[in-house]
């Protein structure tokens, strides 16, 4: 493929789990039995629940792709670009320029939102609601010092205490430089790919956590894609990775290990979970990289998700998740209010979700176009700062 190509399908991509998000915690709170305890109102539910189709609304898929996406991205720069150590310190301050306009108006949004009063999930009582869960949100009095501290520090380090989907931050912003290290340190090598392994393996022994290897996978996609050094098993697998049987064979075992459920694995999801340091996570995540790779070679995939609408979304879809948890707060929670008066539970809920959905996108396309704003202007300065040198 042309490695110059602008990669369109993966910002459909980039919309849909944006999406799955948003259903998630849709779910979370209107339906928690689906998603906390592994327990559901009827047998189609429960079907629905411990079987691949959970993958609609478990956002744990969603984050494990922006994760694996990542990693391919930077890897694909670096190989593309030829990268060297220079590059790492500018680079990490840059994403976390790139990541903190975001993050900040989001989290003044909220911030504003709790002094007026307005946070609606605190009023829920509906039995059915998770109100034990949702009163751990926006539950406290601002002050300026903890905004300017969760604008500018904690998301980065740890998590926010506005905006509870914020905890992925932390892994954006350091499993980029991960990569970014790892991708310039191992891409002449010709045993990279063991390395990228070994890294894998290191990363989930010593930190025990499942998220920063998924960043390791989607460089390892970027690696057979994009990197023109030779390996040393690399004429083993070169015709293999050009096969449409295989492909065919990796976009059914990608979906399959991408939409582990939550509950109620089926005997081959529990002897896979069995393999040592492999997680349900661990295996979305490799699911996940797998789909990306092999959306790469399939044109039909690429046409499906570069559908025009799905793309525009895609575009803005960091911004619809880091303002769609104060908005389901607020508006959706709000509406329910209204509307439970006169409609059966399930109605008043979808009925919310639909609406608040709609006002989530609108808002997320004014937020694109002010964080752009931002963002050219830090670019902007950065040019002059470094003319000045």
């Amino acid at each position: 493929m042309n490695p110059n190509r602008k990669l369109t399908h993966l910002e459909g991509m980039r919309a849909l789990m944006a999406l799955n998000v948003l259903l998630c915690h849709f779910v979370c709170v209107y339906y928690p039995q689906m998603y906390f305890t592994g327990e559901q109102y009827s047998g189609a539910l429960t079907m629905f629940a411990t079987t691949p189709l959970s993958a609609l609304v478990n956002g744990n898929i969603a984050v494990v792709f922006f994760f694996a996406l990542t990693g391919f991205l930077v890897g694909r720069s670096v190989f593309l670009k030829g990268d060297g150590f220079r590059v790492l310190p500018g680079k990490s301050i840059n994403r976390y320029l790139r990541l903190l306009p975001t993050v900040a108006v989001a989290t003044i949004f909220t911030f504003l939102a709790m002094k007026l009063g307005l946070m609606n999930h605190l009023k829920l009582t509906n039995e059915n609601i998770n109100t034990e869960f949702l009163s751990g949100y926006c539950n406290f009095d601002p002050t300026i010092g903890n905004l300017l501290l969760n604008m500018f520090v904690a998301p980065f380090v740890r998590k926010s205490q506005y905006i509870g989907p914020f905890w992925t931050i932390k892994y954006e912003f350091f499993g980029y430089i991960l990569v970014l290290a790892v991708a310039i340190l191992l891409r002449k090598s010709k045993w990279r790919r063991f390395g990228y392994l070994l890294v894998t393996a290191l990363l989930g022994v010593i930190r025990g956590d499942a998220y920063f290897p998924i960043f390791v996978f989607g460089l390892i996609v970027a690696d057979l894609e994009f990197n023109e050094n030779p390996t040393v098993c690399g004429k083993l697998y070169s015709k293999l990775l050009t096969n449409k049987v295989f492909i065919t064979v990796c976009f059914f075992a990608a979906t399959y290990f991408a939409c582990c459920p939550i509950y109620g694995n089926s005997p081959l999801y529990a002897f896979l979970l069995k393999i040592p340091l492999l997680g349900s996570t661990l295996l979305r995540g490799f699911g996940m990289a797998l789909f990306i790779w092999v959306s790469l070679k399939s044109r039909i995939i690429q046409k499906i998700l570069s559908w025009k609408p799905l793309v525009f979304l895609g575009e803005m879809s960091f911004e619809t998740y880091a303002i769609h948890w104060p908005l389901m707060l607020i508006c959706e929670a709000g509406l329910f209010l209204v509307v439970e008066k006169c409609l059966p539970y399930d109605a008043a809920a979808l009925l919310a979700f639909a609406v608040t959905l709609v006002v989530i996108y609108g808002c997320s396309w004014l937020f694109s176009l002010l964080t752009k704003r931002i963002n050219a202007g830090i670019s902007t300065l950065q040019n002059k700062l470094l003319s000045k040198k």
